[in-house]
């Protein structure tokens, strides 16, 4: 006869459940989680007694905490090494851009409303630093954390094309009024502060605009959904969904490198995270973001390739059908679906803010926030 289950202890890892998530990905977060061997995944059998009894060792109090923030600071120690090396990709990038992007070819390149010349070579080069410093980061993450499949990439629960649609038509609703803000800033600057995501460059090669176009807007938006709403915000939901939104969203915004977007970085970070966690599906945040890099780039074509005010009337059109349509898929979102923005998190022991000052103190988070500052300066200041 087995020995009766003592109500006295808790197994935190194994009663974590995660919102809008399938049993398959319970089950295997909670066997990552439990390995004896990773310490990278949050364990601990909490006993609510005042003290708890270890055969020879005695009397001990409950460290519950004292293990959350050591598994908190390895997480944050690989991150922050990982993240280091794609700043340090990032700031090669801008430096071959200014030194040697701008090597005559012959081929007129669109970028920012600026008409440049450009090699092809260069062009090429230049557009597969982002996407090769990700799958790096996204290689040397894995090889470490070994989070499973089906936590990387969840399916969710069930949930119907229908609501699926209206999810990511609000999101495209959210990324015209980001545009529209932008704009708006842009013209009272009296500057051109929009930039294609990524930097995407536009030139009479047709196969080098297909290329770009995929690179920037289809592979990288892939990599960049693998990586920040698959393996960090996964692996960070077992401290609570509110921590890995907050953090994944901080490492999104500061590896865009971009001040002018600042903002709108922020914001739809915050929406794709949200997306993530509330369809339970990695897929729907990868196309909200390919959607997203759509809006920007078409209504951003459209200004530059059209003739002043016909340019206004069709951008406005544009926003005014995608923004009707957002509205009316939101309202059904809420009253159909009962959609909430509230996140629900799982019980850990540390408190939100000691989450946040245990992950940024740790030194390998410190060295990739300076690279990023450095890269920063140069790009701004070249």
């Amino acid at each position: 006869m087995g020995e009766m289950k003592k109500e006295y202890l808790i197994d935190i890892a194994s009663q974590s459940q995660y919102q809008n998530q399938n049993d398959e990905y319970h089950k295997a977060y909670t066997e990552w989680r439990m390995n004896a061997h990773n310490r990278f995944g949050y364990k601990f059998v909490k006993d609510t007694r005042e003290h708890a009894y270890v055969e020879g060792e005695g009397f001990r109090s409950n460290d519950a905490s004292d293990t959350e923030r050591r598994t908190l600071r390895d997480l944050s120690a690989l991150l922050g090494g990982t993240l280091l090396i794609a700043a340090l990709i990032r700031l090669i990038q801008a430096i071959f851009t200014s030194r040697l992007g701008n090597i005559s070819d012959g081929i007129s390149v669109r970028l920012t409303g600026d008409i440049k010349e450009s090699f092809i070579f260069s062009t090429v080069l230049s557009s597969a630093f982002k996407p090769v410093s990700f799958i790096l980061c996204i290689v040397l993450f894995q090889a470490f954390i070994r989070l499973p499949g089906k936590v990387i990439l969840p399916k969710g629960k069930y949930h119907s094309r229908r609501q699926a649609f209206e999810i990511i038509m609000t999101f495209c609703g959210l990324s015209v009024v980001c545009f529209q803000i932008t704009t708006f800033f842009e013209e009272l600057a009296g500057s051109r502060l929009i930039n294609t995501p990524g930097g995407f460059v536009w030139t009479d090669n047709v196969w080098l605009n297909i290329y770009c176009f995929f690179v920037e807007y289809i592979l990288t938006a892939a990599l960049h959904a693998v990586f920040f709403n698959g393996l960090i915000l996964q692996s960070l939901r077992q401290f609570g969904d509110s921590a890995a939104i907050v953090v994944t969203v901080i490492v999104e915004t500061i590896t865009a490198l971009t001040i002018a977007n600042f903002g709108v970085v922020i914001v739809i970070s915050l929406m794709l995270c949200n997306i993530t966690i509330k369809t339970g599906s990695v897929t729907d945040s990868f196309i909200a973001r390919v959607l997203n890099n759509m809006i920007f780039f078409s209504l951003k074509f459209i200004g530059y390739n059209t003739s002043g005010s016909n340019s206004r009337m069709i951008q406005l059109i544009i926003c005014i059908v995608i923004l009707i349509t957002a509205a009316i898929c939101l309202g059904r979102l809420m009253v159909d679906s009962k959609w909430s923005f509230r996140i629900q998190n799982v019980r850990t022991e540390l408190a939100f803010s000691e989450k946040m000052k245990t992950i940024f103190t740790a030194l390998p988070m410190i060295e990739w926030l300076a690279a990023s500052v450095i890269a920063w300066l140069y790009i701004y200041m070249v």
